[in-house]
């Protein structure tokens, strides 16, 4: 971003993250995520829209991991043990 430095945004990304937290279970970003997806569908959204919304906000918490993974850890959580 124009006219940050690197410190600032290395500041806001440690305030954003869940520093230390089990991502599958005590991660504070989790109910953001499970609201964008649960949000997407009452509003008439796809699901593979919705999906994409909440891995979308787990990645603004999460800058620090590959897409795939966030992916997968979303998925867990929006589908809580909905797998075949």
């Amino acid at each position: 971003m124009a006219g940050r430095s690197d410190p600032e945004i290395q500041e806001r990304t440690t305030e954003i993250t869940c520093p230390g937290a089990d991502v599958l279970s005590d991660c504070r970003c989790r109910p953001a995520v499970e609201r964008a997806f649960s949000g997407m569908l009452l509003k008439g959204c796809s699901e593979s829209d919705a999906l994409e919304v909440a891995e979308r906000v787990y990645r603004y918490h999460h800058p620090e991991l590959p897409v795939a993974q966030a992916r997968e850890v979303v998925q867990i959580w929006v589908y809580r043990g909905q797998f075949h």
